[in-house]
């Protein structure tokens, strides 16, 4: 099996991004809570972990919990400091995304994220209207997460850096894995359809 986390205003529309004909796939994308069914993991020899944004520390959370470990673990423009500084999105950016989230600002923090909007017609949610009051769930949900005393201790095998990412900086990017995790600066934006299925289909 391969375990995918996708980034946060992501949903079940990735699924053609994420295809695989040896092996099943789960996609996981909702973080407005943190119960997870590990019985989902049952019966499968080898799980293989793609993260990306977000969902690299919501997957170091649920992974640092479950009993079978990942035989590989892949990190995509992310960190497992999510709001942070030096290691993660500047908690005023973070703060900011949350209190003026609406329609149009998601479409904004969409195009920035792919990189304009040639970008975007790539990101498989496209201009589909999404949940405002849920996204805004899943931020408070993950931020209160990070915020409390124990998170996980998940290490990832492998961290692919997004050199022209405008969510989660390079620089902090860098910080983030250089004393603990192999990385590999890309360029790319914060979602790149080619490089993350590419990196996807070599686990």
């Amino acid at each position: 099996m391969k375990a995918v986390f996708l980034g946060w205003s992501a949903d079940d529309a990735m699924e053609r991004l994420f295809v695989s004909e040896d092996c099943d796939v789960l996609l996981v994308w909702d973080y407005r809570d943190w119960t997870f069914d590990y019985s989902l993991l049952e019966g499968y020899e080898q799980i293989k972990l793609f993260a990306w944004s977000l969902g690299v520390f919501a997957s170091g959370e649920v992974m640092s919990l479950c009993s079978q470990k990942p035989v590989r673990s892949v990190a995509f423009a992310g960190t497992l400091q999510p709001i942070d500084n030096a290691k993660g999105i500047p908690p005023k950016i973070y703060e900011l995304t949350l209190n003026t989230l609406s329609p149009a600002a998601l479409r904004k923090f969409r195009l920035r994220m792919c990189g304009g909007a040639e970008g975007l017609k790539t990101f498989p949610l496209g201009e589909r209207d999404s949940d405002i009051e849920e996204l805004k769930e899943a931020l408070v949900s993950i931020e209160k997460r990070y915020s409390a005393e124990e998170t996980g201790n998940f290490a990832f095998d492998k961290a692919y850096i997004s050199g022209r990412d405008k969510i989660f900086p390079p620089d902090n990017q860098l910080s983030a894995w250089q004393s603990t995790t192999e990385s590999e600066t890309i360029d790319c934006e914060h979602f790149d359809f080619e490089q993350m299925r590419n990196i996807f289909a070599e686990l």
